[in-house]
């Protein structure tokens, strides 16, 4: 049995040889042995199909199960914010730096200056940043379908398999 690249070459390989040893003529044993070939690229190529199909379910369940521990640990995470939040406040309240057990060691500390804006429109200019720009394909392909010249750019078809 053939694997699905080699097929290909198997039947133009074939129809060569035969078409040298019988000067052109198609006979019946011709067409029987290309038949077979093929159903067998036809089986070959459903099977394919089957094991695309079983991946792309398989890929869909792993991208849900991915999304469903992301929600997850940040479900988690929040909670260990509050619970943080919880035990600094308290710690605050009655004016405790630090606490030592066995396996652990809380303390409330300064953190660094950080800045807090509360009017961005006011902000002046010069302290945003400038991202750099970014290619739209959209807009060039709607250049191009619109008859423009777009230099570095070109439209193209590409082909693709669809599996139904």
């Amino acid at each position: 049995m053939s694997t699905l690249y080699e097929i290909p070459t198997r039947y133009e390989h074939f129809y060569q040889t035969m078409m040298e040893q019988n000067d052109g003529e198609i006979t019946q044993d011709l067409i029987q042995t290309l038949d077979a070939i093929d159903e067998e690229f036809s089986d070959k190529v459903e099977a394919c199909c089957r094991m695309i199909s079983e991946l792309r379910s398989r890929s869909e369940v792993a991208a849900k199960e991915a999304n469903r521990l992301v929600a997850k640990s940040r479900v988690h995470g929040n909670k260990a914010d509050r619970l943080a939040q919880y035990v600094k406040e308290n710690m605050q309240r009655m004016g405790t730096k630090t606490i030592e057990n066995g396996l652990f060691r809380a303390t409330v500390s300064d953190n660094p200056v950080s800045v807090d804006v509360t009017d961005e429109e006011a902000v002046p200019y010069e302290f945003f940043v400038h991202r750099d720009p970014v290619l739209s394909k959209t807009k060039i392909k709607a250049a191009l379908e619109g008859g423009d010249e777009v230099p570095g750019a070109q439209l193209v078809r590409k082909t693709g398999l669809r599996i139904s």
